[in-house]
């Protein structure tokens, strides 16, 4: 993006130095190129491309290489660019992509689609490495170097039941070939990941055969997030003790 704004500018430069330039034939029998009008022309550009930026601070950002996954810490306003209307609410714990930054704001785009800003105190931004449920969609997503490397449908607590809680939490610990045990059940799993209690992520495969839509209505987990048995694999041997996991409606 950045190559293509200046070779866009150096382009532009080029036309208007051209077109207003009154060249002389003793100018071009010149034998020796005028180095200052060189520098000048390099001066003129660097000069453009840092007006541009000034003058779009939304388009990028050259401080950031890279977009970041952010969370809301609490329900949040975003607020159109002039921050003078408010565009919408979004509530705690949502995930939103942090576009660019701009004094005590970052530009963000929520899930659906929804650019704004949003004050930089009601953001935390995500690790490189996180895990992240989706209650409303019944999705679990793996993130890994800011990048969705895979998703995967769930079932997540029975609803207005065993609802699964939402918030920020970390995975305390990884157990393969277990025993999960409750009032009335004892199962066996392959994967076992708590993160909020006895409320982890595992496989479910021994008494599930289908997974996501509106299955947690009815026939949702004692809280638990069940997973199909490859994608809880995978989330397995690429998370560690301490890896986060967001969960959110």
């Amino acid at each position: 993006m950045k190559k293509e704004l200046i070779s866009a500018l150096l382009s532009t430069t080029i036309a208007v130095n051209t077109c207003a330039t009154n060249v002389s034939s003793k100018t071009m029998e010149s034998e020796e190129p005028k180095e200052k009008t060189i520098v000048e022309m390099v001066d003129n550009i660097t000069s453009l491309v840092k007006e541009y930026i000034e003058s779009n601070p939304f388009y990028f950002n050259p401080q950031l290489e890279e977009y970041n996954f952010g969370y809301l810490k609490k329900d949040s306003d975003i607020l159109g660019i002039k921050q003078d209307e408010v565009i919408d609410t979004i509530k705690r714990y949502q995930k939103v992509t942090v576009i660019n930054e701009i004094n005590n704001y970052y530009y963000v785009q929520t899930e659906d689609s929804t650019l704004g800003l949003i004050s930089k105190e009601n953001i935390e931004i995500l690790p490189d490495l996180f895990v992240e449920v989706d209650i409303t969609d019944q999705m679990v997503y793996l993130y890994k170097n800011n990048e969705l490397v895979l998703a995967s449908p769930c079932v997540t607590g029975m609803n207005n039941k065993h609802d699964t809680r939402i918030g920020y939490f970390s995975i305390k610990y990884k157990q393969t070939n277990t025993y999960l045990t409750g009032p009335g059940y004892r199962s066996y799993v392959n994967y076992w990941m708590p993160f909020d209690g006895g409320i982890g992520l595992h496989d479910a495969d021994g008494w599930r055969k289908n997974y996501g839509g509106e299955i947690y209505l009815k026939n949702g987990s004692h809280g638990c997030v069940n997973t199909p048995g490859v994608a809880v694999k995978e989330i397995f041997n690429t998370v560690s003790k301490g890896t986060r996991v967001l969960v959110h409606k």
